[in-house]
């Protein structure tokens, strides 16, 4: 009898029943449900009905399994003590329930059941409570607060029907002026706008007044009828009927694996329309019907493979159509617009290789996050909304770094984001620039000290000449400290001519703006940095297939970054394009005695997963299988190993 491994899923108490949500978690483990639903309504029929039990489910060898209940979480218990449908959107920025300490002492003796929590303290159980309270914005104190001593009149049968209307005001909430929304346009990429009145965009090979997406809601669907934009729905039949064609032709009994191309010939004379005829349908007829007549009129268009016609019907909606999505500006929908349209600006980091990095890192509310950015400020965006405002981020600034997907995802928690000099607290010789003394009398005496300031945190006066924001063409903000130390250099990319040195080419002006809580620099003490949980960063830059020596010494300095300023469990993850720094980096690590679980991944991207007998999805020669590569690892004390 062997073990298969453990998964979990909540069940109602007492009420389980043989449902699609249960099917889907036992159908691929061979479990039997109504089985498994007798079994657990007998352990929990002494429990209030429609309770929802946390389970554990491990299964054997032997198609045997076993499962272990645990309580519901800490959110449902503050829910509905707090009377609250929901968290806060914004934690630590607005307060929506609150909660006593004696109801908290309560929960904590109710989890202390739990198999997990069998033998910790309660002061402990009671404090990761509160933690997770402080993240949902109900307050913690020891008597009610004078604006919800009236909690107790809302019922908590209603909790969920109103939780259901909040979700429902959200989806239908309107576009107001100053937001920041994502265009994505169909079957290319997209880009984000600020909404703002009497400002025309160039999309589609067209103009837009962006005037008339204020009032407009998150999904709507815009396309170019003749000479004006117009709103329709998703699922209008009248723009999608030439798709028709592609249904009428096959059938579930033919075998379509076996279809192939290779006797067609693409010699431009299967098309009978001529390019006036075309010119004069575009004329008279949207372009729905424009291709649905190109269709018709082709004559090996019946002839080819299911695939071949859903490519060829791509090829004419770029051609024709003029159609975008409105998208919210999400951590999710920003990387995935980026990486369709300008994939080099954020290192060719996908949504799927972040929610890897975030993975690994294991951030967690309140935690102290060490950031190094060369997506555009995609990863201090992402860390920044799970920290939710608590905590700190540390983000190093550098040749390569940018904020611009900060301001644009609209994060409002600027206050714990921290930008410090990369070469003023990481030097390549092993040694930060400044002593520890040396370092926090210098934050004491700093040009730009604030009397009502912390002493131990002060910024820097802001230099127009050194510091600078990022704009859509700038890739870089290189520091006075940064254009010293690479001075002599040869840096293998675009805009860099001759065997000039930096000093004999003068920087270019780049656009600059004082933005509040990353810039300007600040210098806090080396003390205040060092315990940090976690340090993560993207390394790249716009020509990642060129040799690029930067690269090279920014990864020795996140080596350097961790050993210096990472704490005992805390975890490194990095990502990167370059082969020979990464695994550089993966040999210092595993050779080091201070790191254990060191990790060495290779991506690569979903669209080259091909099907049998299927023709490869992009045919770009000059597209990257390869995403790059993920070093993960944790750090430990030397005294555990010896």
């Amino acid at each position: 009898m062997k073990f298969l491994g453990r998964y979990r899923l909540i069940v109602p108490a007492a009420v389980a029943k043989p449902s699609p949500s249960i099917g889907q978690a036992l159908g691929p483990l061979g479990i039997n449900m109504s089985d498994f639903c007798k079994k657990f309504n007998e352990r929990t029929q002494l429990i209030r009905p429609n309770i929802p039990i946390q389970v554990k489910i491990c299964t054997l060898s032997n198609s045997t399994y076993k499962f272990s209940l645990r309580t519901p979480g800490s959110q449902w218990f503050l829910r509905r003590i707090a009377r609250v449908p929901m968290g806060a959107s914004k934690p630590k920025h607005e307060i929506v329930g609150n909660v006593t300490l004696k109801e908290v002492y309560h929960i904590a003796k109710c989890k202390c059941m739990d198999p997990p929590l069998i033998g910790i303290p309660l002061y402990v159980i009671c404090k990761r409570i509160i933690g997770t309270a402080n993240a949902m914005g109900i307050a913690v104190t020891r008597e009610l607060l004078p604006e919800f001593r009236k909690r107790d009149y809302t019922k908590v049968s209603h909790l969920d029907q109103m939780k259901k209307d909040i979700r429902m005001q959200r989806k239908s909430q309107k576009l107001a002026e100053h937001d920041t929304v994502i265009l994505m346009i169909h079957n290319k990429g997209g880009f984000t706008a600020k909404i703002e009145r009497g400002k025309t965009i160039k999309i589609c090979k067209d103009t837009l007044q962006l005037d008339m997406l204020i009032g407009c809601s998150y999904g709507d669907v815009f396309i170019k009828e003749r000479t004006e934009w117009i709103k329709i729905r998703r699922d209008d039949s009248q723009y999608s009927q030439y798709r028709s064609r592609i249904k009428e032709n096959y059938t579930d009994d033919n075998d379509n694996t076996t279809l192939d191309n290779r006797d067609i010939y693409d010699d431009n004379t299967a098309q009978k329309l001529t390019y006036g005829d075309i010119q004069k349908l575009k004329k008279d007829k949207n372009a729905q019907e424009v291709i649905e007549t190109i269709v018709d009129h082709s004559e090996t268009f019946a002839k080819k493979s299911k695939m071949a016609q859903e490519k060829y019907i791509m090829r004419k909606e770029k051609r024709h159509i003029k159609l975008f999505y409105v998208r919210p500006c999400d951590v999710y929908n920003a990387c995935e617009c980026y990486f369709n349209s300008f994939p080099h600006k954020i290192g060719y980091l996908n949504s799927a290789n972040l929610g890897m990095m975030l993975y690994l890192a294991d951030i967690r509310y309140g935690y102290k996050v060490m950031v190094f950015d060369h997506s555009l400020g995609l990863i201090t965006g992402a860390v920044s909304q799970r920290l939710s405002g608590s905590g700190k981020i540390y983000r190093l600034v550098a040749k390569g770094v940018s904020d611009k997907i900060v301001h644009e995802l609209g994060i409002r928690y600027l206050d714990n984001i921290i930008s410090i000099d990369l070469n003023r607290y990481i030097s390549e010789g092993g040694e930060s620039s400044l002593s520890l003394q040396n370092d926090a009398t210098a934050t004491r005496n700093s040009p730009g000290n604030d009397e009502n300031a912390p002493d131990d945190l002060q910024p820097e006066i802001y230099n127009e000449s050194s510091h600078c924001s990022d704009s859509e063409n700038q890739q870089s903000c290189l520091s006075e400290t940064d254009h010293e130390s690479l001075v002599g250099k040869r840096i293998n990319n675009e805009g860099y001519e001759g065997n000039h040195t930096a000093d004999e080419k003068e920087p270019k002006r780049q656009k600059c703006s004082n933005m509040p809580g990353v810039y300007p620099l600040y210098t806090p003490s080396r003390d205040d940095i060092k315990g940090c949980q976690v340090i993560i960063g993207n390394i790249s830059f716009n020509k990642c297939d060129k040799v690029n020596s930067v690269v090279s010494e920014y990864t020795r300095r996140m080596k350097l970054a961790a050993d210096l300023y990472l704490d005992w469990g805390g975890r490194l993850v990095l990502f990167g394009q370059q082969y020979q720094p990464m695994a550089e980096l993966q040999a210092m690590l595993t050779l080091s005695d201070e790191y254990v679980n060191v990790k060495f991944d290779e991506v690569f991207m979903r669209e080259y997963q091909m099907l049998h007998m299927r023709t490869h999805p992009i045919m770009a020669a000059d597209f990257r299988p390869c995403c790059g590569f993920v070093i993960s690892a944790t750090k430990c004390s030397k005294n555990i190993i010896n």
